[in-house]
């Protein structure tokens, strides 16, 4: 099924700007730290003109990006391109991290927010009431 689909997929090359900080050759998150990923975003935003020109040149049915491109909607929809959004985190990750009653104001959740459940999350469930383990409790190593 997959030699049918060659040919139908194009991968383009971008050319990244250069951002004080930013390891030179650095293209995924994968290979930085949480400061490095947050200087690929910038590096990333600095792409979006490229992109816009290049998607208005090839004209392509889909898209396929991450989240690194908050932007890539208003780039794509005047042109008609599909987009697909490509997440490594599960949809039942995403929503308790995102869920609008840990993020006032467009805020973060702490770890410690993400310790317990939600302000309206039922309190019955045995999501709320099941507790992890301390490290007291933890077996001693044979």
């Amino acid at each position: 099924m997959l030699a049918e689909a060659v040919g139908a997929v194009t991968v383009a090359p971008l050319d990244l700007p250069s951002v004080p900080g930013l390891p030179a050759g650095a293209a995924s998150t994968a290979e930085l730290s949480a400061d490095g990923a947050e200087l690929l975003k910038v590096a990333l935003d600095g792409t979006r003109l490229q992109i816009a020109a290049l998607l208005a040149e090839i004209r392509p049915d889909a898209v396929i990006f991450d989240f690194a491109l908050p932007w890539i909607c208003a780039v794509a929809a005047p042109l008609g391109v599909k987009l697909l959004y490509f997440n490594v985190y599960s949809t039942a990750t995403l929503a308790f991290l995102a869920v609008p009653t840990r993020c006032p104001g467009g805020r973060h959740p702490s770890a410690r927010d993400l310790t317990a459940a939600p302000a309206g999350f039922p309190s019955d469930s045995p999501l709320v009431t099941a507790s992890l383990p301390s490290s007291s409790a933890a077996p001693a190593p044979s």
